[in-house]
């Protein structure tokens, strides 16, 4: 790797930590922190917008391979769908600025918003394709009952999205460990229960 991608490199890897941890920043604050002169972003990235571009695709990266790793652990399905529910909650619980990301996106009504998540969250993502391995295992394999499971598991991690918010202050519950494994212990089991029978219908 050569000075220039040295330098490269060391720009996306801070911004990525600012961002994690406030959702933005300014190409001042980066540019300090990493030691170079502010027109330093656009020599390497051409704009903020550009380097924006790929903290999100870095993100992405780094959120796949948390559920990969678990995919890969071979545990029972409760005890997969647990760790899976825990590294998505850990990911945002450390990195606050994700959730302050998503939500400003949504209000300044910027589109990218569900393209990231999509790639994250929908039908395509990680998470889905994890979820429907586990769900084949315990003999789920509609992909319909998979994706309503997996609306039901994302929209059930408020919890975690208020703490991304800044809000932990007022929900000093929150803040604890115990009550996160609870809470997604919990949801493991609600998530991986039997679908209710077809109604029958009296002719």
């Amino acid at each position: 790797m050569g000075r220039r991608e040295d330098k490269r490199e060391q720009l996306l890897r801070i911004a990525v930590e600012m961002y994690s941890r406030d959702g933005d920043f300014t190409a001042r604050e980066l540019t300090a922190r990493a030691g170079m002169n502010i027109a330093s972003l656009n020599y390497y990235f051409g704009s903020k917008d550009n380097l924006v571009g790929e903290i999100e695709q870095r993100l992405l990266q780094l959120f796949t391979e948390d559920i990969t790793s678990v995919a890969a652990a071979g545990w029972t399905p409760l005890e997969q769908l647990s760790t899976l529910l825990y590294a998505v909650a850990e990911r945002l619980l450390a990195n606050p600025g994700i959730t302050r990301h998503f939500v400003d996106m949504l209000i300044l009504g910027d589109d990218r918003v569900f393209e990231l998540l999509e790639a994250s969250v929908g039908r395509g993502g990680p998470i889905f394709a994890a979820l429907m391995d586990i769900l084949r295992e315990i003999g789920i394999a509609d992909e319909e009952e998979g994706f309503r499971r997996l609306v039901i598991g994302v929209s059930s991690l408020a919890p975690v999205f208020v703490i991304g918010l800044g809000r932990a202050r007022d929900f000093p519950v929150l803040q604890h460990d115990a009550f996160v494994r609870s809470h997604i212990d919990t949801l493991a089991n609600l998530l991986l229960a039997p679908p209710p029978p077809a109604p029958t219908v009296d002719l």
